[in-house]
């Protein structure tokens, strides 16, 4: 397991609709939260064309990304405790 306390160069991005965003806030032990605690949001931008919001964010889970490089994009898993894992998409 990654060092929790360095974010250095463990940058991803990820996107969240408003749908889920809309029904995530109103629980306690949402997904959103699950996912939010673990990552610094740097930047959040909606994307109108396609109706969500995308993030560019520095989490321990994510993996190193060498300086220069284009961070890649990723999903989200919410295990059935509640954690939520990141997965890197291969593909757009």
């Amino acid at each position: 397991m990654p060092n929790p306390t360095n974010f250095r160069n463990r940058i991803g991005t990820f996107s969240i609709t408003p749908d889920f965003l809309d029904q995530a806030l109103h629980l306690e032990d949402s997904p959103y939260h699950a996912i939010m605690n673990q990552c610094v949001i740097m930047k959040c931008e909606f994307n109108y064309p396609h109706f969500r919001f995308d993030y560019v964010a520095a989490s321990h889970l994510f993996d190193e990304v060498p300086d220069g490089v284009v961070p890649p994009k990723y999903t989200w898993e919410i295990r059935e405790n509640g954690d939520a894992v990141p997965v890197r998409r291969l593909h757009e």
